[in-house]
């Protein structure tokens, strides 16, 4: 009695199309005899949920608007129903990924900046639910036991109006547990109020400082927080959030903070807070503008309900 599920024998991208081959069935159909769904598909740009056709034990997936494929994945979400199975007894396909989406255009034309970094993790910001986050790109496996040299950060914002801005630093790596590199949630166990060294910083945001700076700091914490400077940070305000904060461990997991400063220039380079609200978290590049009473490290500003989509990297160059 036949008992395997289908799963893929074999994965190529053939122009804009993944064209999956699977093994253990003749032929596939859906339960509900509609399209298969639950298909993603991915290029420089990320994922994008796809279209799919079935001829024999063979699906075809394509998306609009991505010509160069490199990644493909089917009911990757924790929540997903998948139609896919054997046509015959009715075994359902599982769960699967293939490929590796490579680094955006924006990365590649840094040069030298970013020669020899490779992905650590790639996140959808505006689509995390929860305290905890779920990678579109989970790779920390594949550097365990290798020494970390540098890690870097890049953030890519779209506006409402399609305007995009992004940002790049790299530093030296202040951990070489590649899960606390991450967004420093409960499970990762990523907690810094700390020094780092030797950054690299290129943007397209008016106003940010890029070049190279001898020394940074990092507020990265899951808990909550306040304005005091109780690191004594030179220039930090003891009112405002900014490049100079408290964390209150209290809590946990609380607000969250994610922050990467230019701390000679009083500056934000990243922030990415309050991850568990998703579509209304606070992420943005630089000083928050505006003065005032706004806080500089974009804390409470909800800035994420104003985008059209977001998309942050981790990456490390390793040996």
């Amino acid at each position: 009695m036949k008992c395997d599920s289908p799963s893929p024998s074999e994965i190529r991208f053939e122009r804009d199309s993944a064209v999956i081959t699977f093994g253990n069935t003749d032929k596939l159909s859906t339960r509900d005899n509609a399209a298969p769904d639950w298909f993603e598909i991915a290029d420089a740009s990320g994922w994008r949920k796809a279209d799919a056709t079935i001829k024999g034990n063979t699906v075809t997936v394509r998306a609009e608007g991505v010509t160069q494929p490199a990644a493909v994945r089917y009911a990757w979400s924790g929540t997903a129903e998948p139609n896919l199975r054997d046509a015959a007894t009715g075994l359902q396909v599982g769960a699967f990924t293939h490929g590796e989406i490579p680094p955006p255009a924006e990365i590649a034309k840094l040069g030298d900046d970013a020669k020899g970094f490779q992905v650590l993790y790639d996140l959808n910001p505006l689509a995390s639910k929860g305290h905890e986050v779920a990678y579109n790109v989970n790779n920390a496996p594949k550097f365990a036991g290798k020494k970390i040299k540098r890690v870097a950060y890049f953030l890519s914002l779209t506006d409402q109006n399609d305007r995009n801005t992004h940002a790049f630093v790299s530093l030296d790596a202040f951990s070489q547990d590649a899960k606390k590199l991450g967004v420093p949630t409960k499970n990762s166990g990523a907690r810094f109020q700390q020094n780092v060294t030797n950054l690299v910083v290129r943007s397209n945001v008016r106003g940010v400082k890029t070049g190279s700076f001898a020394r940074g700091n990092i507020e990265f914490w899951d808990c909550n927080y306040s304005g005091a400077n109780a690191a004594k940070v030179s220039g930090a305000s003891d009112q405002l959030y900014d490049f100079g904060d408290a964390m209150s461990t209290g809590r946990s997991p609380g607000y969250g903070s994610m922050q990467i400063h230019n701390t000679a220039e009083k500056q934000t380079i990243i922030a990415y807070n309050k991850w568990s609200e998703g579509k209304n978290c606070d992420i943005g590049i630089g000083n928050q503008p505006g003065g005032g009473n706004k806080n500089p490290d974009w804390t409470f500003s909800k800035s994420g309900s104003r985008l059209q989509s977001a998309r942050l990297l981790v990456l490390v160059l390793a040996e």
